[in-house]
């Protein structure tokens, strides 16, 4: 095998490293928010490093889909969740 053939090899096993390592330490915490906004409720399950990581990125998730525009999006972030579950 030439040079360029070890040095690709050695780059590509290092990235798939890489990913590995990321993907497997960023999902710690598994949650299931339930929220209600503008009288129509949505659960979104998401993972995170932590509980409150996994809860705001699922009740980021939820309010990008129930909310419409900046300030209502900012309003439904601040909802306090109807039910929270996680592992």
């Amino acid at each position: 095998m030439s040079r360029a053939g070890i040095a690709s090899l050695v780059f590509v096993l290092f990235v798939a490293a890489m990913v590995w390592f990321a993907l497997r330490g960023s999902a710690d915490a598994q949650c299931r928010v339930c929220l209600t906004w503008n009288g129509e409720q949505l659960c979104q399950d998401s993972a995170g490093a932590t509980e409150e990581e996994a809860m705001e990125r699922a009740r980021t998730a939820i309010c990008q889909l129930l909310a419409s525009g900046r300030a209502d999006n900012i309003k439904c972030g601040r909802q306090e969740p109807d039910s929270v579950e996680c592992d």
